[in-house]
């Protein structure tokens, strides 16, 4: 079993003592964040999984037992990153937005306010969202295409940085 596996499957408290594993809890927080953000008219990629957030819960835990202070490397947004893009997404995801997606979870040892891992996840957390939205399928990002880009009549003008799944997959040797 790698170190991955192993803190997936150490136990997290919760108030009034309940226990449960991360395996356990990450697939139900992975939905809460897909619904948090619907309801402000974001959709995620097809890439983002439980697994995905998983992964990103993982390596904060490991930067906070390392104390590394570096910042967070994350991958370019999976979409066209425009600063209106951007400015638009910050104004309707805010503080306080992040603030009761969290007050949801302050009963879990991870992720509770009152501990500093628990205050790391939050900080870092709409950084993490934004390089997951889909913002050619989203009300939002179609907004502000629309205004980007009022006289396109074809979605090629402002489509996402994924290109050709196929051909991304082949390029890192998944198809032979």
């Amino acid at each position: 079993m790698n170190n991955f596996d192993l803190w997936l499957e150490q136990p997290v408290t919760f108030s009034g003592g309940a226990i449960c594993t991360r395996r356990d809890y990450i697939p139900e927080f992975t939905k809460d964040l897909e619904v948090f953000v619907k309801g402000f008219g974001y959709k995620f990629i097809n890439l983002w999984k439980a697994q995905t957030v998983a992964r990103w819960l993982y390596t904060i835990h490991i930067r906070e037992f390392k104390q590394d202070t570096t910042p967070f490397p994350y991958e370019e947004p999976y979409h066209r990153d425009t600063i209106e893009d951007r400015a638009h997404f910050d104004s309707i995801i805010n503080e306080d937005a992040i603030d009761y997606l969290f007050g949801k979870w302050q009963d879990c040892s991870d992720l509770s306010m009152d501990t500093d891992i628990g205050n790391v996840i939050r900080h870092e957390v709409l950084r993490f969202i934004w390089n997951y939205i889909d913002l050619d399928i989203s009300y939002q990002g179609q907004l502000i295409a629309s205004i980007l880009y009022p006289e396109s009549d074809s979605d090629t003008e402002y489509t996402t940085k994924r290109g050709d799944q196929y051909v991304e997959d082949s390029a890192h040797g998944y198809h032979g």
